[in-house]
């Protein structure tokens, strides 16, 4: 029997399996990113130690980049929703009140998975009474928001980090299919446009100009977006852990939310931390 040997899985990155607006251009960010990844893919141990002797990188160090930016794109927004539910339950079910919240998701969590022993009565009933900042301080809105025991890519990726993922969208802007196959094979191969009538004709010089430049200037607004939201994450999460989470903050919280829901709609003008920018 003839087998096909499978295609790496990791050779293409995962496309956000959301609809919003916020999912879709991180999806043409992705899709601009597969062309790079694709160079980066080892396929042999000796791909993964080759090093690139202009930035000292190794196929596996690149690699292994792309990896962590897939995983920040899904994880900002799965982030984004979460934030978004939680504040949604915060403010309908539990009326912006911090203790109820708190009270009801320390109640949940101790019937679920178990608590300490002076989280029960003498009867083995769950304690209720008398409960003390310290009994709710793992159960805040805040302190679910923002979790500071355990690692998150989201809170600690900050724009710095994803500016070799940005060069490499901007020099894959740079490179064109004709470019790429004069470099690797010593030829230009014939690329072509659609003209008015819908006929397939030959792109000259000023069209393949015109089209590099399209893409460098799209390149350029992806990282002006791929900063707003690093800048968004960076100063909600500045906000949430200045607030004392021990009170409702009721105003403050409503507008995280409201600024929460306007990423996600890609309506960056609306987020109030970027209105006086523009």
């Amino acid at each position: 029997m003839k087998r096909n040997a499978r295609t790496p899985f990791y050779e293409f990155m995962c496309r956000v399996e959301e609809d919003c607006p916020l999912a879709i251009f991180l999806n043409k960010v992705i899709s601009e990113l597969n062309t790079v990844k694709i160079l980066f893919v080892p396929r042999t141990f000796e791909d993964a130690n080759d090093t690139n002797k202009e930035n000292g990188k190794s196929n596996a160090d690149r690699f292994y980049q792309s990896c962590l930016w897939e995983l920040w794109f899904h994880n900002v927004i799965l982030r984004f929703h979460e934030w978004d539910d939680m504040l949604n339950e915060y403010f309908s079910e539990y009326e912006g009140k911090w203790k109820f919240y708190a009270c009801s998701k320390r109640l949940e969590s101790i019937k679920e998975y178990g608590g300490d022993e002076t989280d029960y009565n003498e009867d083995g009933s769950i304690r209720t009474l008398n409960l003390t900042e310290d009994d709710l301080k793992f159960y805040t809105v805040l302190g679910k928001m923002v979790q500071d025991d355990c690692r998150d890519i989201v809170r600690e990726t900050t724009y710095a980090d994803l500016q070799y993922m940005v060069s490499c969208l901007k020099a894959n802007a740079s490179m064109s299919l004709s470019d790429f196959f004069k470099e690797c094979f010593g030829k230009e191969i014939t690329t072509y446009k659609q003209d008015e009538d819908g006929n397939m004709v030959p792109m000259n010089f000023a069209d393949k100009a015109l089209n590099k430049a399209v893409k460098q200037n799209e390149a350029d607004i992806i990282d002006s977006y791929i900063y707003l939201i690093c800048t968004f994450i960076e100063k909600t999460i500045e906000k949430i852990k200045s607030m004392n989470m021990f009170c409702d903050n009721t105003e403050e919280l409503s507008q995280i939310h409201k600024d929460v829901k306007n990423m996600i709609d890609f309506n960056f003008l609306e987020v109030s931390i970027f209105k006086i920018a523009f």
